[in-house]
């Protein structure tokens, strides 16, 4: 294998680099694509969309720097390493190539918001209402009624309503019996926006606290 050499403005890290920001790469890709199915399946407002932005500037940031090579913060920091062990880290000394190195960086810097600022905003412009995914979630449960003596033709019996069927216990009834009124109780249970929103508010913030994490490993 060709060993790696330290381009200013060109290349500043290696094949251990690299890998790692490979990864960091595929990890703010993974946490985008979660968040982008999220948002989808729970309509998630506009606003929020927006958070998108963070995982994807990380994953974009990721494999720019290791499709070019090129790690932006070692460009800030003028710092360089092409050899085969992670952090093991040279200072650049010629104020020159830090030049090239900082413009490099800006560079990378400049694609990651790009790129991450265009997903972000499709992502909130992105119409689902109409798939019916984004539906409120309710719940309904039905509780069986109070019982109803309901007599006919000198017989008395017990009228249930439970999930929706009218139950009578014996005796048998007549069928002019069968259509006698009882009282149904329901009760709703509805998923609120408010508790809908604090669920989407923990999970996003997971994930993108999840996704800067892993950034760090680039740092």
């Amino acid at each position: 294998m060709n060993a790696v050499s330290y381009i200013p403005g060109v290349c500043n890290i290696g094949p251990a680099e690299i890998a790692t920001r490979r990864q960091v790469g595929w990890g703010g890709l993974i946490a985008t694509i979660f968040l982008v199915g999220f948002f989808i399946w729970f309509d998630v407002p506009p606003l929020w969309r927006l958070t998108l932005f963070f995982p994807t500037a990380v994953s974009a940031s990721g494999f720019l720097q290791a499709t070019m090579h090129f790690c932006a913060y070692f460009g800030f920091a003028s710092l360089f390493n092409v050899g085969p062990d992670l952090g093991a880290t040279d200072t650049v000394q010629q104020a020159e190539f830090r030049a090239f190195d900082r413009r490099k960086a800006w560079q990378i810097v400049g694609f990651s918001i790009l790129i991450a600022g265009v997903v972000a905003l499709l992502a909130a412009l992105l119409p689902t209402a109409h798939l019916g995914l984004g539906a409120p979630v309710a719940y309904r449960e039905e509780t069986a009624s109070r019982p109803q003596r309901v007599s006919s033709e000198g017989s008395e019996g017990v009228s249930f309503v439970r999930g929706g069927a009218d139950v009578r216990t014996a005796p048998q009834l007549s069928a002019a019996s069968l259509h006698a009124p009882s009282q149904k109780m329901s009760r709703f249970i509805v998923l609120e926006g408010s508790n809908k929103e604090r669920i989407s508010l923990q999970l996003v913030s997971s994930a993108i606290v999840s996704s800067l994490s892993t950034a760090r490993l680039a740092a």
